[in-house]
């Protein structure tokens, strides 16, 4: 139908065009006639490469573990987490102070992240040996997905079990219980009720008619419930604010690495640029790009503390914005220069360019 198009620009270009199609179709790859949607290309892309499938899987699980176990090693601790003897070697708070405690597992870790953040495209495209950009692309988002979920599914539960200890983060302003006795206060101290009176007056809000009129210990009784339920509420919104944030954090910072990486890698593997050159080129659009990703969630992260009721002081608005701003043109710079064939020395005079005027404006606005 697509060669018999009573439009001509609706026709094959030409008589090649047509052949490239027709085996196509005897490949069982899709056709530029009929092409697939994205869930069926996905399927049919896994048919036929049910090895890369699994390969991009065991990449994407190696760094997501990578991911949670560097930290326990690269960031040195007070101590490790206290596991009784006889736990289960399955239980993750043994893999963390086995990789905290063993030296070959530290400098396997000290090697495997460098190599994984600067070499994480060229190794989705090893194994999945994309035929275009748009598989590469795809290759990568399955890495970036599950090493998201795997680093997730350790740091959320970590994170949100010291959520519960943050007070700015809660839906009822009322006090906890160890709260309420690490300030010396107990039942005999505060009268008749664990409820301190300030929370009292906040709860009473919450009492049905009949609470209100009933005698004094069915209100205290009514009072101490909707305490502890106030109490569910912000340890379950606590967790659930801390784990979205550790979800965002994870997810923005690991689909940049995976979807960047597999893009520069496979765009640098289809130019004339000599290795040596597309190994270099490579690790400068790496390290801008995953550099500015990094330095935006810091400047999140410092936004929402700064946020916080407890929080006072920390960095002007200009000195987060200023080189946020000017990283992003950086970033932008050295991907329009590498797409365009720019010189490196082009290159890195825009980005000491860049710096400079950044550095002048942050000078200007009294950053320094």
């Amino acid at each position: 139908m697509k060669s018999l198009a009573k439009d001509p620009a609706g026709r094959y270009a030409s008589a090649d065009a047509f052949a490239d199609d027709l085996d196509r179709w005897l490949a069982g790859e899709p056709t530029r006639a009929r092409p697939p949607g994205p869930v069926a290309a996905a399927v049919r892309w896994l048919r036929r490469n049910a090895l890369s499938a699994l390969g991009l899987f065991a990449l994407g699980l190696t760094a997501g573990l990578i991911a949670v176990l560097a930290p326990f090693t690269l960031v040195p601790r007070s101590a490790t987490f206290l596991v009784p003897e006889g736990t289960s070697p399955l239980n993750p708070l043994c893999w963390f102070n086995f990789a905290e405690g063993n030296a070959a597992i530290r400098g396997a870790l000290f090697g495997a992240v460098p190599v994984l953040v600067l070499g994480g495209g060229w190794l989705v495209r090893a194994v999945a040996r994309p035929r275009s950009t748009r598989v590469a692309l795809g290759a990568g988002a399955a890495v970036g997905l599950v090493a998201t979920l795997v680093a997730f599914s350790f740091f959320g539960p970590i994170f949100a079990a010291t959520a519960v200890n943050f007070p700015f983060v809660h839906v009822h302003p009322v006090e906890s219980y160890e709260d309420i006795f690490q300030r010396g206060a107990s039942e005999a101290s505060l009268g008749f009720t664990f409820v301190p009176p300030r929370d009292a007056a906040y709860l009473e809000r919450f009492l049905t008619d009949e609470e209100r009129v009933a005698d004094e210990r069915t209100r205290k009784r009514a009072l101490e419930n909707l305490q502890r339920r106030a109490l569910d509420a912000n340890k379950v919104f606590a967790a659930l604010a801390i784990g979205w944030i550790v979800l965002g954090f994870l997810g923005t910072f690991v689909a940049t690495w995976a979807l960047h990486g597999a893009w520069a890698a496979d765009h640098l593997a289809r130019s004339a640029r000599h290795p040596l050159s597309r190994a270099l080129t490579y690790g400068e659009l790496v390290v801008l790009t995953l550099g500015l990703a990094l330095f935006g969630l810091v400047v999140v992260g410092v936004t929402i503390t700064m946020n916080s009721p407890n929080v006072k002081g920390g960095p002007m608005w200009a000195s987060r914005l200023i080189p946020l701003l000017f990283g992003a043109a950086i970033v932008a710079v050295a991907h329009i220069g590498v797409v365009r064939g720019w010189h490196p020395i082009l290159r890195l005079f825009a980005y000491v360019l860049l710096a400079g005027i950044g550095a002048g404006f942050m000078g200007l606005a009294g950053c320094f």
